[in-house]
């Protein structure tokens, strides 16, 4: 009986231990629509296909590029006078890092749009 009870009570403490290490949502996405500089994001999402999607969802019609981000900050830049010039950054650990990454990928024209970060 005490055996039997000593296991169970193992068991409880590994269940419950292994819970707390349980990942929180991560996956967050940026999306750009190079054509009329319309750009989405999302964050908090369990699926990278669902956190694409809702980035997707407020580009409007055509064809928009996605980068996604899990646990980390992404950020998006781009030229004001020429939307289809732009360039993203994401795996950053702070919102600083991937803007500045993002404008000097884009060049001295660019100016910062979005960010995000998902942690």
């Amino acid at each position: 009986m005490f055996r039997a009870s000593v296991s169970m009570a193992v068991l409880i403490l590994t269940l419950v231990a292994g819970a707390a290490f349980v990942p929180a949502y991560g996956f967050g996405a940026i999306a750009y629509n190079p054509r009329t500089g319309a750009w989405g994001y999302s964050f908090g999402y369990d699926d990278l296909s669902q956190a694409e999607a809702k980035a997707r969802s407020e580009c409007g019609q055509g064809r928009s590029i996605v980068e996604w981000v899990d646990y980390t900050c992404g950020a998006l830049a781009a030229d004001p006078d020429n939307p289809g010039y732009f360039a993203t950054s994401t795996g950053w650990r702070t919102q600083f890092d991937a803007e500045e990454s993002a404008l000097w990928d884009c060049g001295p024209e660019c100016l910062p749009v979005m960010w995000v970060c998902d942690d």
